[in-house]
């Protein structure tokens, strides 16, 4: 699979890809805030709005 990513702003990235069912997925990594915006649409063309925190492992 292959992934595009942009720097929006120094620790935020949108990554976007197409995986081989044909599923769009489109991620909005906020490094800075320990968050995730994703937007996901399916081959059936449902779609999914999803947002998350993270953590740091060190």
């Amino acid at each position: 699979m292959t992934y595009r990513a942009i720097a929006i702003r120094q620790g935020v990235f949108m990554v976007a890809w197409i995986e081989a069912d044909g599923t769009t997925v489109t991620h909005l990594e906020d490094f800075e805030n320990g968050a995730v915006h994703t937007n996901i649409t399916r081959p059936d063309r449902s779609f999914l709005n999803l947002s998350c925190t993270w953590a740091r492992l060190t």
